[in-house]
């Protein structure tokens, strides 16, 4: 016979609480709690270190860095004390004198491996150079101190006292003139005694390429060919050319009469040159070479620079140079 089934049993009501509905609704979330506002607050006044301000261990180098807390002077790589350990990002920086700045700077030897330095230079191995040597390099930095500190000296007494500054400077334009005297020695004008032309136009005479003025000029029959132009200067005493300033042509119409294109010098020493002028107008400056202690000497024109249908050879001027 089948057998009767059993009713479930009833689950009590705080089971029903526990089961929640299929069809309930998720629950809300809840909002995490916010912290409270704190106000801001004054920073703390920076610590000091227990030390305080004290003397530094080793004396100051430019570009060390002075502790702002103990005083320590520290390497410029360091970032904080090696004293104290505080932060060097605001520390002081140490300054050279102004006057190390006019002083030349000691550089730092290298040693070769195995040499040992000495006071006066290497010593042993192949770094020990010659005993000589060695005496007139240290007497060469000696000297070089002593006229660092004499420079240095002198420059601060010729700023500031006047007396000393004027006689300085009269000093040294003396000395300039006298350098300038060797390399550029001042000339006098030499001026003849007579002139006297082989051939003349009239109213151009031969003392005119001689008398000083450029508005007056020397002309002649520019017959080179047959019979060479010649231009004798006496001196009344023994004197030494050594430049030539000739203005070639006439003064009034540079292209109108040939012009001397070159001229031989006769001296009466017996020394002889030629000498080859430029075509201009302007002055030119002609170095002369034998006309050491000459009386007298001839100016012969041998060659020409040719003007289409010029019958005549003129020269405006002829100014000599030397020692009187």
């Amino acid at each position: 016979m089948p057998s009767t089934p059993v009713p479930p049993t009833p689950i009590s009501n705080q089971a029903a609480a526990l089961l929640a509905p299929m069809n309930a609704a998720p629950p809300k979330p809840v909002a995490p709690e916010q912290p409270a506002v704190v106000s801001p607050t004054e920073q703390a006044p920076k610590q000091r270190s227990f030390l305080g301000t004290m003397p530094p261990t080793r004396k100051l180098q430019p570009g060390d860095k002075v502790c702002g807390d103990c005083g320590e002077g520290n390497n410029p790589n360091r970032r904080f004390c090696s004293r104290c350990g505080a932060s060097l990002d605001e520390a002081v920086i140490v300054r050279a004198k102004w006057w190390r700045k006019l002083l030349p700077r000691r550089r730092h030897r290298v040693v070769e491996a195995g040499v040992r330095p000495g006071r006066r230079g290497a010593r042993g191995g192949r770094g020990g150079g010659s005993p000589v040597l060695r005496v007139i390099g240290t007497v060469f930095r000696t000297v070089m101190k002593i006229a660092g500190v004499v420079v240095l000296i002198g420059g601060i007494v010729y700023a500031s006292y006047a007396p000393f500054r004027t006689w300085t400077n009269n000093e040294v334009n003396s000395i300039e003139q006298k350098v300038l005297g060797k390399v550029h020695p001042q000339l006098a004008q030499i001026h003849a005694f007579s002139t006297k032309a082989s051939a003349e136009v009239s109213g151009h005479t031969g003392v005119m390429a001689d008398d000083g003025f450029t508005n007056t000029y020397w002309e002649a029959a520019d017959n080179v060919a047959t019979a060479q132009p010649l231009l004798t200067l006496t001196f009344d005493h023994a004197v030494t050319i050594q430049r030539i300033i000739l203005h070639s042509g006439s003064s009034d119409n540079f292209q109108a009469v040939d012009r001397p294109a070159t001229l031989h010098l006769v001296y009466n020493t017996g020394k002889v040159e030629d000498i080859t002028t430029k075509d201009t107008p302007d002055g030119q400056t002609l170095t002369v070479s034998h006309g050491a202690d000459v009386t007298g000497m001839t100016i012969q024109v041998t060659g020409l620079y040719r003007s289409a249908g010029a019958t005549q050879m003129a020269i405006t001027e002829i100014e000599f140079f030397g020692k009187n």
